[in-house]
């Protein structure tokens, strides 16, 4: 993922959402400088059938706004925490 992101160039008025779990928030901001607006989702699997939550960090009304459309949106702003409700 890091050799196909890394090909990209980005603006910093764009906002970038990554779906990659396994990729921590702060490397995806390196990954996508000068871009400032970055999130984090993990959709949990119910959310193929909008029954579940997407857990999402930052808490940025922009991304939340996508996921609330798939079944909801348990947005938080700690790593540590973040990383639990993965679990």
């Amino acid at each position: 993922a890091e050799e196909v992101i890394g090909a990209l160039k980005f603006r910093p008025e764009q906002q970038v959402l990554s779906l990659i779990a396994t990729c921590p928030l702060q490397r995806i901001r390196e990954l996508v400088a000068p871009a400032e607006q970055c999130a984090v989702g993990v959709p949990l699997p119910a959310v193929a059938i909008r029954q579940g939550a997407t857990l999402l960090m930052p808490s940025l009304p922009w991304a939340q706004a996508i996921f609330e459309l798939m079944g909801g949106c348990v947005a938080v702003d700690d790593e540590a925490v973040f990383k639990r409700m993965q679990c």
